[in-house]
């Protein structure tokens, strides 16, 4: 069954039960499905047939999620962008998947113009911005009033491409995952079970609307008839105290970012004692989280359940999802060996050094992608049974948890032995006063590669410090070469990590 008939089976049973809530507002079930159905109806009359491709363009926010569905309920695929993304990023994207349509606000004008200039495949816009132009451009008052609804389109079987999401581009060129309804109806059904989640639960995201997790919680919440709650992960603490009063979430997911300055709030009684009464858990990604940061958050929520999650956008939701403290697992790991049907390792070998097997990460089962949009184009076949290989490497002990090592690019020599970039990231973002940090390597003539690492200090935390920290928590091999302390926050990309590619260029090009 689609998510559209969840959404119009709680429309019946609770019209009036909110939603999705975004600052000051909120749409109920039934509001929810005809805005939806407008918006599809509205869609369908401008000539979308199923499998043409339409790019959302969208701050966070319900209108964002309206016509996302809208787009999915006759047929269509979302081209899945950012507000945060840079030009270059966009215009691959919307050349590779030659959109028909485009839903946007807040785009700057010469990027508009620039996308209506260079991509000859778009037919009409809807936007309440003003340009200049011979295509047709709606405002959203007039696509969102059309009298026709969408109830006479075809429905899309769930197997079929839904979404077209690029990967960040931080390692190397963004690629389009193709993902279906049903890998994200599968991804939510398991979820729902792992975690034990009702229709009474307040699912508070504040991930970038383009995240693949933001998307998998849509469907988690509708699926269920929670309510779902959209955060702005770029505001100030006091945001998130607003919130967390007035909303009440019992679940909150977000970026390790965000609960750096979530924990910020557990010296304030009211909030505190507030989320006491209907917090149960706080979810956060995994792969450059550090073991602190669970045990401060478990410290200053105790009867919360602290959740890492592992997935990559090749996969709907999360490969795997794990109470860091549950006595079967040991902190840190992503889970244990035969605990989860979504991945296998690959290549597992024995690391005299550490005494645990290591093996690169391979998605499998029904969350994986249908495939590579450069790819499926052409051949029109979905990937093998075999999954997909992640570059995720992990290190499995003598117990069967797996621990996440780091990417293919975060493992280097240096001056003959193996290096972990990853590792150095993680001690370093301990360091009392780092708010943001990356580390990086770059050929060297004498030592293969040398060490470079940023970082950004609200409190301009001495470059020395820093090293001395380093040099206290690091053994020599992979103490860094250079140390470079930012006067603003690290570049990121659209999905918000830190982008990679973009500040090794620039230290490159001398532009510390």
């Amino acid at each position: 069954m689609d998510i559209f008939k969840y959404i119009q089976e709680q429309a019946k049973r609770d019209a009036r039960k909110i939603a999705v809530h975004f600052d000051d507002s909120a749409l109920d079930y039934a509001a929810l499905w005809n805005k939806v159905d407008l918006a599809a109806g509205f869609l369908h009359s401008q000539g979308l047939k199923k499998n043409d491709r339409v790019a959302i363009w969208l701050p966070n926010g319900i209108e964002n999620i309206v016509y996302f569905l809208a787009i999915l309920k006759i047929g269509c695929i979302e081209v899945n962008l950012s507000n945060y993304q840079d030009m270059k990023f966009v215009l691959h994207a919307l050349k590779e998947t030659t959109i028909t349509a485009l839903i946007c606000n807040g785009m700057p004008e010469f990027m508009l113009m620039s996308i209506l200039e260079s991509i000859e495949s778009v037919r009409f816009i809807i936007t309440d911005q003003k340009i200049n132009t011979d295509i047709p451009v709606f405002s959203f008052i007039t696509a969102n009033s059309y009298v026709n609804q969408g109830d006479n389109v075809p429905p899309p079987e769930i197997s079929d491409p839904a979404m077209i999401m690029y990967t960040s581009g931080s390692t190397s060129r963004p690629r389009g995952i193709v993902l279906s309804q049903e890998n994200f109806i599968y991804a939510s059904k398991e979820r729902i079970k792992l975690l034990n989640l009702s229709g009474n639960d307040r699912i508070l995201n504040i991930l970038n609307p383009s995240h693949s997790c933001s998307k998998s919680l849509i469907f988690d919440a509708l699926y269920l008839g929670a309510n779902l709650i959209l955060g702005n992960g770029f505001l100030p603490p006091f945001y998130f105290l607003h919130l967390l009063l007035q909303q009440k979430p019992t679940i909150i997911t977000g970026s390790p970012l965000l609960f750096h300055y979530f924990l910020k709030l557990k010296n304030n009684q009211k909030a505190m004692n507030s989320l006491k009464t209907h917090l149960r858990y706080l979810e956060i990604g995994l792969s450059r989280t550090t073991n602190q940061m669970f045990i401060d958050l478990h410290t200053a929520f105790p009867w919360a359940k602290i959740l890492n999650r592992y997935g990559l956008t090749e996969n709907a939701g999360a490969a795997c999802i794990t109470d860091c403290f549950s006595d079967s697992v040991k902190i840190g790991s992503i889970g244990k060996i035969g605990a989860t049907d979504s991945i296998k390792i690959d290549n597992l070998t024995l690391n005299p050094e550490t005494s645990c097997r290591e093996g690169e990460i391979r998605l499998i089962g029904k969350k994986v992608m249908l495939g590579y949009w450069d790819q499926l184009k052409e051949s029109q076949q979905p990937l093998s049974d075999d999954g997909v290989l992640t570059g995720d490497y992990v290190s499995v002990d003598d117990e069967g948890n797996i621990f996440y090592i780091g990417r293919k690019d975060d493992l280097v020599k240096v001056s003959g032995e193996k290096v972990n970039l990853n590792d150095i990231e993680k001690t370093a973002s301990g360091i009392e006063g780092i708010d943001e940090v990356v580390v990086f390597a770059v050929e060297d003539d004498s030592a293969g590669y040398k060490i470079i690492l940023y970082y950004y200090s609200e409190s301009n935390l001495p470059v020395e410090a820093v090293k001395t920290a380093c040099h206290m928590e690091l053994d020599k091999k992979s103490n860094p070469h250079e140390f470079h302390m930012l006067t603003s926050p690290l570049a990121k990309t659209a999905s918000g990590k830190f982008d990679r590619i973009k500040i090794k260029q620039n230290f490159l090009k001398g532009n510390i």
